[in-house]
């Protein structure tokens, strides 16, 4: 029975090291959010990335030398500044998306404050002076923001993350504490225009101590991946 068993060599509690550099964060090739572990397949060496919807292959050796590697900067797009004083950092983005989105909504509710009651009621009793305020003012937001672009300032001076619309837009200013926000990524959406064009929206991870909340950290604002990824790229390089 002696040679059946081999000697085991025990290994004290002190001996055993982590080393940090045996851990890395997968990240999407398409927008650099991270990747869930429940996403991998080790063995089919594929991934799956939840915010944009897309499969990539993952590839072990590839993903260690991208994470010692410096990470690729996302160059600026011109409707988007950034402020960075040491302290507070304050991004500002001009979407004329959110103006023309606002006036399909609008169109579309005087379209049916005219419709809806002819057909209930025919001409008899037909709100005509309700339909000329809705129309009225329809044609003044119009002509008044035909050449605008709305804007949106997120601004983080060390504590707090805040997200304001100007003008407003049936969206209060929004705060977040930098403490709870634990991962920020995108999120692949569909066109809500019905151009069959391509847009993002940049969500967040919170931890409030209830779970972890998924939210969108500027609801009504779709943007092209490069716009989403630089201005992703920003709020991270502050947080971090």
């Amino acid at each position: 029975m002696e040679g059946k068993y081999k000697d085991i060599h025990k290994v004290k509690l002190e001996e055993v090291t982590s080393d940090d550099e045996q851990t890395y964060k997968v990240h999407c090739p398409s927008c650099a959010s991270v990747i869930q572990a429940a996403n991998m397949n080790i063995i089919d060496k594929i991934a799956k990335c939840d915010s944009c919807d897309s499969l990539f292959p993952l590839d072990v050796k590839k993903v260690q030398a991208k994470s010692s590697a410096k990470k690729e900067l996302v160059q600026r797009p011109s409707n988007v500044s950034v402020n960075h004083d040491g302290v507070t950092k304050e991004i500002e983005i001009r979407d004329k998306k959110g103006i023309k989105g606002f006036m399909i909504i609008l169109y579309s509710l005087s379209a049916l404050v005219f419709i809806l009651p002819f057909l209930k009621n025919g001409f008899t009793n037909f709100p005509i002076s309700l339909n000329v305020i809705f129309w009225s003012f329809t044609f003044w937001y119009t002509y008044t923001y035909r050449s605008l672009a709305q804007k949106i300032f997120i601004e983080m001076d060390g504590n707090v993350l805040t997200m304001e619309y100007s003008p407003w837009f049936f969206t209060r200013k929004k705060e977040f504490d930098v403490d709870t926000i634990k991962d920020v990524y995108i999120q692949k959406m569909g066109d809500p225009y019905g151009m069959g064009n391509e847009y993002h929206q940049i969500r967040l991870r919170l931890d409030r101590g209830n779970g972890i909340e998924e939210m969108k950290l500027m609801p009504w604002t779709y943007q092209s991946l490069q716009e989403a990824t630089y201005v992703k790229q920003e709020i991270e390089a502050y947080l971090n």
